[in-house]
């Protein structure tokens, strides 16, 4: 099995915090991350014909499958190792009750803060998990 893409906004505090929070549960072989800012997320999207990416959306790459907002977030968290990944459960509620919660969050995520106020330095190895060509 190839590594799931997690694609998100590289410019947010919020999807940066959620992006370390994935990165330290999830092995190198199960999931990689990708900025939709950068070259690559653009050569994805235009590659495999999907319309440009919204950046107000996290998205994530899966077997072959898009998956988009609360669906792209709660997949990844599947990936995780330990506990954490029991939060795929909430995949059971349906997606316009997670995706309305979804985009609350999404509409004020760059105002919330995350109680950190200086950025965490990757390892070499978690660096070699970011797609950005």
């Amino acid at each position: 099995m190839k590594a799931a893409i997690f694609l998100y906004d590289g410019d947010c505090g919020f999807c940066n915090a959620t992006v370390l929070f994935l990165l330290e549960r999830t092995k190198l072989t199960s999931l990689l991350f990708c900025p939709l800012q950068s070259k690559y997320a653009e050569n994805f999207f235009a590659e495999h014909g999907y319309q440009p990416p919204d950046l107000t959306t996290a998205y994530l790459f899966y077997n072959g499958r898009l998956y988009q907002k609360s669906s792209a977030v709660l997949m990844a968290i599947t990936l995780a190792e330990g506990p954490v990944r029991n939060l795929g459960i909430f995949l059971a509620i349906p997606p316009f009750i997670r995706d309305g919660v979804y985009n609350l969050i999404s509409s004020v995520r760059k105002q919330i803060q995350l109680g950190q106020s200086s950025c965490r330095l990757l390892t070499p190895q978690e660096r070699q998990r970011f797609l950005l060509l």
